[in-house]
């Protein structure tokens, strides 16, 4: 076995599209549960009548709606978690397939499938301000999507709604194509809430293989998606290096599509020759280098477009004030992933603002008195 450095990463563009086309699919499977839940809910409401007139009523009712939504979302959550735990060892399985495949020789551990499995179970998610395990987190969703209803349903009721109406605002209207009601709302949350939980299932088994393989993986270094809709953190997060066992992991944010790869030996850095790495910028999709950084590529597009993405301050400090795409990245984001206000950057970096934005426009933006 060669000695390892920790200079070359792989990376598999074909498994991060995969797991997209799982993110999808399993969002999918909430569709049936959103209608029986829109179904049930219209038939509860109904049956108060024209309006809700009593508190006994209306508590009643609330015990009710939220029994409806509790229900249907922990069924589908009891399913999501089903389909999490068969991804997490194929994941774990494939990801030892791959190693296999480029390192000529070797033989990959495959970890114990519970193991596999109570990791990405029990491994804080590393969304921000929030911190909790997977099983707290879909509970913290269905309670958000009760509260969602029966906050509505209080207010409806406080203002004196009727029940037709307060139906509409839960179910939308038919000439928004029900787009414009709460439940569409739901619908929104419940794919962010999967992306999310898939995403980090995707993270932690790739982790626990990882570990188990520490002879030859030393690192992991972070890969965000090159387009317009990558947000400031995984921006900050793309082309960064971390220890195998230290340092944050994806998901970052919700919805998070920022992945990782692993890094081994120098002696295969002849398999990193000529990679590629999708990008979607100002000229529609192309292909750049593999080591290419979210700023770096930001950096090679016009003004108009640094401006619209980023904002026009931003943008003039990334092309004009003398700082190298990684130390943008720096004072842009903590190191606790925290999006840095102008004034936060201002304070780390007042000779960048100097040399790309005028007195006036400092004076302007609150950044000097």
């Amino acid at each position: 076995m060669p000695e390892v450095s920790g200079v070359l990463e792989l990376t598999d563009i074909r498994n991060q599209l995969m797991l997209e086309g799982v993110k999808t699919a399993e969002w999918l499977k909430f569709a049936p549960y959103l209608k029986d839940i829109e179904r049930e809910l219209r038939n509860r409401l109904t049956m108060e009548g024209d309006s809700v007139e009593t508190k006994k009523a209306l508590d009643k009712l609330l015990s009710d709606v939220t029994k409806i939504i509790n229900g249907n979302i922990s069924a589908f959550n009891d399913e999501l978690v089903i389909d999490l735990d068969e991804l997490a060892i194929l994941t774990a399985s494939n990801e030892a397939d791959s190693l296999n495949k480029v390192v000529d020789g070797y033989e990959a551990v495959i970890p114990d499938d519970r193991a596999v499995i109570l990791a990405y179970q029990n491994a804080p998610l590393s969304i921000r301000n929030k911190g909790l395990t997977l099983h707290p987190f879909l509970s913290d969703f269905t309670r958000s999507e009760i509260n969602l209803v029966t906050s509505a349903i209080r207010q409806g009721v406080n203002e004196g709604q009727t029940i037709s109406q307060m139906v509409r605002v839960i179910r939308g209207t038919k000439k928004a194509n029900y787009q414009d009601g709460i439940l569409a709302q739901t619908n929104n949350n419940a794919r962010a809430m999967v992306r999310t939980a898939v995403q980090n299932t995707n993270s932690q088994a790739r982790q626990k293989l990882a570990e188990a393989n520490d002879d030859l993986i030393k690192g992991v270094q972070m890969v965000a998606t090159l387009d317009s809709g990558t947000t400031r953190i995984c921006r900050h997060q793309d082309q960064k290096k971390y220890p195998l066992n230290k340092g944050p992991r994806p998901p970052f944010h919700y919805a998070c599509r920022t992945t990782f790869t692993y890094i081994i030996s120098s002696d295969y850095d002849f398999l990193d020759k000529g990679a590629k790495r999708p990008v979607n910028f100002s000229e529609g999709p192309e292909q750049t280098s593999a080591s290419v950084s979210f700023y770096e590529a930001m950096k090679k597009q016009p003004a108009w477009y640094q401006d619209l993405e980023m904002g026009p301050t931003r943008g003039k400090l990334l092309r004009n004030g003398g700082l190298s795409a990684q130390e943008f990245a720096d004072i842009d984001v903590s190191n606790n992933l925290k999006p840095r206000t102008l004034k936060e950057m201002f304070e780390i970096a007042p000779q960048a603002f100097d040399q790309a934005i005028s007195k006036t426009r400092q004076e302007q933006l609150g950044l000097i008195n």
